[in-house]
This record gives C-alpha cells, structure tokens and sequence, in this order.
C-alpha cells in the first residue's frame, strides 16, 4: 500500500513536474511501498527501478549515487520500537531529488520517528529542493536523539543498580540486547557525517549559507552521536568485566572458606578415625583417653585455623 503525502496534507497522486531548475515543483512522502508500487514510481518519473528497490532492504546501507539525473540518497532511521526488543533496529529511507522534485521512498510508517504533519508543513515552506533537503537530513539526524539519550540512562540505571544488589540474568540479557542497538547505531551513523560532506560540497545542486550552516551542525550533530554511542558500548563492556571480575572474585572468596571448613573437618575426623580402628592403639587403656583424644583434635583443629588465618584464607 503507498501512502502518499504532498505539501499540502495528504495527496491521491504522485505530483506531476515540469523540469524548471532551483525551484521545488513536487514533494512526496510515499510509505509502505511495495514492489508494483515501486515500478509505478518508477515509470512516472523515469527513476531505476534497481535502485529503487533496494529500498525494500532492511540491511541497505547509507550511501548516495547519482543516476539519469536524480540523486538517490540512502539514509538510515532508527526504528520505532528501537528501545524494545524487536528487529530490525534501523530501516533505510531512500531520498530521491534533483533540482525540482524531492520524493521520499520507505517500507516503514514514517509517522512514530518523524511525525508526519510536522514533516508535511515544514517541508511545505521550503521554496527549494536544498531548503526541503537540508530540513529533512536534520530532522533524520536529531531522530537518534531520544533513542541514544535512552541507551545512556538505561546503562546508568545498570550501574546504579551494580552498586547496590546482585544483577539478575534478565539485565545482563537486556544489555546485550542495547549493544546490538547501539552497534545498528553506529553503522547506521557513521557513514552519514561523509554523505552530509559530500551534499554539502555538491555543486550540482549548490547549498546557501543558511543550509550550509545547517548541514554542518548536523554533521557535527552526527559525529557527537557517535561518541556517545561508541562511549555507551565501551560503558556496557566495562559493566560485564567489572562484573564478571566482582563474581570470579566472589567465587575464590566461596571455594577458599570450602577449602577451609573441609580442612578443619578433616582434622579432627583423621584424629578420631586413627582411634576408632579394630587394633590396638595408644593410650586404649589410659583412663582419660577420650578427653587426650578430644583435646589433641582441637589442638589441631586450632592451628589448621591460625594457619588458615596467616594465610588469608579466613
């Protein structure tokens, strides 16, 4: 199903262009597309279908070509639902433009990342295809925003808790589960700061200084989410070693005091046991034999404990 948006609200058809350079003729925002659909699109405006449909891939990369004219322009947004534990995380959208015509291609609903009725009237301000452009790539780019700024108190949260009981399996799960996210993050973000570059230097379809300065602040908006995203993954990775240093540790501190309640067990067990035989042992006929016994265990039992205690394993 195609669901079309045109400057003006909700649109039946693709709009119709004239080829008239620097001015924006047509917009359209076309979600849940689907094969026909994209051979339609592609026959009303002499688009490659081939690249076209890559919009159907989940695991298309950012990336940006020129072909016949039109620039197709692969961007990456995070999922709706990308701080729940579904997949995928990012989903491409394909921005197709030239000097007149600006149509946005997606499989996804647009409306949960990037609300449509704002999108709609702002992009229906924008006089030129740069103007609608640069808005949108900055819209794509503070998309993250919330998502990362969820990550970050999420792994705060672990580590408030570290400090105060054990971590159950469940956390440890949930946080592999966020550096799968932040990773789609990553690879998701770390070639756009090169395509904004590239937009940016483009001569072609030249940027005014007003949308120049736009594009670099989400450059520079672009590469500070990806520090915060490689710094959360480096946060996670220290958790699990601090942690699993803490439980390896907690560990020898268990298997040493077994260590020792065996040895002090054992003591007096070997003691009772040398008289507890079918022979003839010392001291059989002594009449305070059971006490010498009992006081010669504790004795040893004793010492096994100071030298348990000089070895630091009490």
């Amino acid at each position: 199903m195609i669901t079309l948006v045109g400057k003006s609200g909700k649109a039946a058809e693709l709009p119709d262009v004239s080829a008239m350079p620097n001015r924006l003729n047509g917009i359209a925002i076309i979600e849940s597309i689907s094969r026909p659909e994209l051979q339609r699109l592609a026959n009303k405006y002499n688009l490659s279908y081939r690249t076209l449909e890559e919009s159907l891939d989940i695991n298309e990369t950012p990336n940006l070509t020129q072909r016949d004219g039109y620039h197709y322009l692969y961007v990456s947004l995070p999922n709706a639902r990308a701080n729940q534990k579904v997949n995928p995380i990012t989903r491409p959208v394909l921005v197709v433009y030239n000097n007149h015509l600006l149509l946005i291609v997606t499989s996804m609903h647009l409306s949960p990342v990037l609300p449509l009725t704002s999108l709609v009237s702002n992009l229906a301000l924008a006089r030129t295809v740069q103007s609608a452009l640069v808005y949108l790539l900055t819209r794509v780019v503070e998309s993250y925003d919330r998502y990362i700024k969820t990550h970050s108190n999420a792994i705060s949260s672990v580590v408030a808790e570290i400090q105060t009981r054990r971590l159950e399996n469940e956390v440890f799960l949930n946080l592999i589960l966020l550096e799968d996210q932040i990773n789609d993050f990553v690879s998701a973000l770390t070639p756009l700061a090169p395509l904004l570059q590239r937009i940016q230097a483009d001569r072609s379809i030249p940027l005014s200084g007003s949308n120049s300065d736009d594009i670099t602040d989400a450059i520079l908006a672009t590469q500070q989410y990806i520090g915060i995203c490689n710094s959360n993954a480096r946060r996670i990775t220290s958790i699990r070693d601090a942690y699993s240093t803490m439980t390896n540790n907690s560990l020898n501190s268990i298997m040493k005091t077994l260590t020792v309640a065996t040895m002090l067990i054992a003591v007096p067990d070997l003691v009772f046991s040398f008289y507890g035989m079918n022979v003839h042992v010392p001291m059989q006929e002594t009449r305070n034999s059971f006490l010498i016994v009992t006081a010669i265990a504790v004795v040893a039992t004793i010492a096994v404990i100071i030298w348990a205690k000089k070895r630091h394993l009490l």
